[in-house]
């Protein structure tokens, strides 16, 4: 069985990467920072390794990966998924907006 992590995946398009990989039958780490969503997707699928995780904090994704490693013995694929949205026109919106 191959082993994902998804960054992003509360909700949206992550969901949905989600929902189709363990239809797929792989073992899903899922990280974010919507602790909600997060508590609601292991609900629904019990076998999913959640995490809470701001992935511009290096340090706690590392944590998260040997989390992983340790649950379901390796990591195979990493889908990066997260996101920062803004809804200003670019010629409104500074640097520090798409850096943060």
């Amino acid at each position: 069985m191959k082993n994902v992590i998804i960054t992003g995946a509360a909700q949206g398009i992550g969901y949905f990467l989600v929902k189709q990989l363990l239809t797929d039958k792989y073992n899903v780490t899922v990280l974010d920072l919507d602790v909600g969503n997060l508590g609601a997707l292991s609900k629904e699928w019990p076998s999913l390794l959640t995490l809470v995780c701001d992935v511009r904090d290096s340090n706690r994704i590392k944590e998260c990966v040997e989390e992983s490693v340790l649950k379901f013995g390796s990591v195979d694929c990493a889908i990066h998924n997260a996101c920062r949205c803004t809804f200003e026109s670019m010629n409104n919106t500074d640097d520090a907006t798409y850096r943060d």
